[in-house]
């Protein structure tokens, strides 16, 4: 009797210690009887009062089944909850939205009667803990959480010249960058950038040709972060005004607008849209933590932030939440970090995505690691690199060294292998580079098969950076934050062949960051007209157009006008070759009153016309229609 009294009180004991760990890799679990994936997990802890219930079998959901009495939810505090079930477009997950939120700190209870899978299946119960002082949900930041000795953001920095500085129809704050290299004859694609600052001067979105000639630019006083084509060929990209991912179509016309469920905030790192319309994104979600019963000197009221990730359907509904705090110790970190500190963020995901045979790959920088989760069950699959690493690495030593550290944008490229961005964080010699890794998942094998490392020796990127895999065998590498900003400053974005030629980098102002850069082909089909605009000098007028986004243009046609209601003569037909086309006018200026420009395609078809300028410089006309100059 008293062993189990004793392995009783044991039992209790467990399941009161934060956070509640399951094992870092379960089994997968499967049955026609009992659900296959249960959220929240029975007997977890700490979750958001905005929770929903999510409930998945192995077999399809029949909706005309699923009633008021699949679900009873009762808190200790607030009582029973009325809510709405609704089947995820999947036809096998089915989730419980609460009306009310769950009360601070409360237990609750949930019983479940499984009567939408018209199988006389047996009902079942399990509870959670609700969180007893929930954190405001923010979201990270990404520009200033690896800087401490970063710029102070209140001092004013002059405002470079733009990287165009002939261009009359660029914003005089477009970003100032350089480059070397072009793309060879015949390849395509255009470089996709968000590039933005510790003074808010260059927050932008930039699509770029193969020579760095803009192609597209947005910026507003936002942060943008992970501009990206999607492969539905949509754009999306983090926006900082609405703290959620924005899509927008070929366009450059919003159609979507996406944030976290169940109380949450999205996180900036990674969006991806998948084949059958769901999402995947990541959240950083932050609680009070009394580190002093976790390792020596902790604090008692330390934060302490973990990682969560979702999945939503067509429909916006959650058909799946993952969270850290159920699946990982907080001491997994990797050992840089200090866990008697009062801010500990001690997983850092980065990156999410579907895997090669539909489980969730995902990166987390400050364990270290990558791992995989089964996308029915939430069980964790295997993991590779940090404290808990299950795989033999082949070419190197891990017994001396971590294989890789503080990684960014893990990938599975179409051979099989994975690539990704080793930031190198805290190994030495100190460098970062894109890295290929064959990966053997059944004999739990690693090696490495390709590497370009930095350009600078002792140069390593503190933060951020990708790679992205082409088509044709090239990488395009996103170099991030390098370490020694912002002397001697390391190309932002490189391409480079499989054997290691550049092909093309490019190297912004030492001011400026692009988290991930991408290599798509794009058509862009903005709504907006072509922009004209003039300078003039002592006889002679230059008249620039351009039009923002606009793919598709083979040349201008500049029209003149020497009175308003004159029939528009043509003065030049030029071939686009870059953003800006230009005209230098000399002869007789002063005949040359209004202009405006007319965009063609490679058939000759018109596309759209311009705005009209006048030149003030003609000769005088006092009935002229005044009109902006752009």
């Amino acid at each position: 009797m008293k062993n189990k009294v004793f392995k009783i009180i044991v039992i209790f004991l467990v399941l009161a210690t934060f956070p509640a760990i399951q094992p870092r890799v379960t089994a997968k679990a499967d049955s026609f009887i009992n659900p296959i994936y249960t959220f929240p997990l029975p007997n977890s802890q700490r979750l958001n009062p905005q929770t929903s219930i999510m409930i998945r079998y192995a077999q399809l959901a029949d909706s005309a089944h699923l009633d008021s009495q699949s679900f009873v939810v009762k808190g200790d505090v607030s009582g029973l909850h009325t809510g709405r079930a609704v089947i995820s477009d999947d036809r096998t997950t089915v989730t419980f939205y609460p009306t009310l939120p769950f009360a601070p700190g409360e237990n609750v209870n949930v019983s479940v009667n499984p009567s939408w899978m018209n199988l006389n299946l047996p009902p079942f119960s399990f509870s959670f803990s609700v969180e007893k002082n929930p954190i405001q949900a923010k979201t990270s930041d990404i520009l200033t959480q690896f800087l401490p000795s970063a710029p102070d953001p209140t001092t004013p920095i002059t405002p470079k010249v733009s990287a165009f500085p002939n261009y009359l129809t660029l914003p005089s704050n477009y970003p100032v960058y350089t480059t070397s290299g072009s793309n060879p004859a015949g390849k395509s694609g255009d470089y996709f950038l968000a590039p933005f600052s510790f003074n808010n001067l260059y927050n932008f979105m930039l699509i770029l040709d193969g020579s760095g000639e803009p192609v597209y630019y947005y910026h507003t006083g936002s942060q943008f972060v992970d501009f990206k084509k999607q492969p539905n060929g949509l754009l999306s990209f983090y926006d900082s005004s609405i703290i959620g991912f924005r899509v927008i179509n070929s366009s450059y016309q919003d159609v979507g607008v996406y944030t976290a469920q169940n109380g949450y905030i999205v996180d900036v790192h990674d969006f991806q849209m998948l084949p059958n319309n769901h999402v995947l994104f990541l959240i950083y979600d932050t609680k009070v933590v009394d580190m002093s019963k976790i390792v020596n000197g902790g604090k008692e009221q330390a934060n302490v932030t973990g990682l969560v990730f979702q999945e939503l359907d067509g429909s916006g509904n959650v058909v799946f939440e993952w969270r850290s705090w159920d699946h990982i110790a907080i001491t997994d970190t990797d050992n840089s970090f200090d866990l008697t500190a009062q801010n500990i963020d001690y997983v850092h995901g980065n990156a999410i995505s579907i895997d090669w045979d539909g489980n969730y790959l995902l990166s987390a920088r400050h364990l270290d690691e990558i791992f995989k989760v089964d996308r029915r069950t939430g069980d964790m699959m295997w993991i590779m690199g940090g404290k808990n690493n299950q795989f033999t690495f082949t070419n190197v030593d891990i017994s001396t060294t971590l294989p890789f550290s503080f990684q960014h944008d893990v990938r599975r490229i179409p051979n099989g292998n994975i690539t990704f961005f080793d930031n190198r964080n805290n190994l030495t010699p100190l460098y970062s580079s894109a890295v290929e890794y064959k990966v053997n998942e059944d004999l739990k094998t690693v090696t490495q098969v390709w590497e370009f490392q930095s350009f600078i020796p002792n140069t390593y990127s503190i933060a951020m950076g990708n790679v992205q895999r082409l088509e044709d065998g090239n990488s395009v590498i996103g170099w991030g934050l390098s370490s020694n900003v912002p002397v001697s400053k390391m190309p932002d974005m490189t391409e480079v062949t499989a054997d290691g030629s550049v092909v093309f980098d490019l190297k912004f102002d030492p001011t400026s960051f692009s988290y991930r850069t991408f290599r798509f082909d794009w058509h862009g089909y903005p709504t907006w007209p072509p922009v004209t605009a003039y300078s003039s000098q002592p006889g002679q007028i230059t008249v620039g157009t351009s039009w923002n986004g606009a793919t598709e243009v083979d040349h201008y046609d500049l029209y003149f006008a020497h009175q308003l209601n004159d029939m528009p003569q043509l003065y030049n037909t030029k071939t686009k070759t870059g953003f800006e086309t230009q005209w230098t006018i000399s002869d007789d200026i002063a005949n040359y009153c209004y202009f405006y420009t007319e965009a063609y395609d490679k058939n000759n078809q018109l596309l759209n016309t311009s705005n009209r300028i006048y030149n003030p410089d003609c000769l005088p006309n006092k009935n002229y229609m005044p009109v902006i100059s752009y």
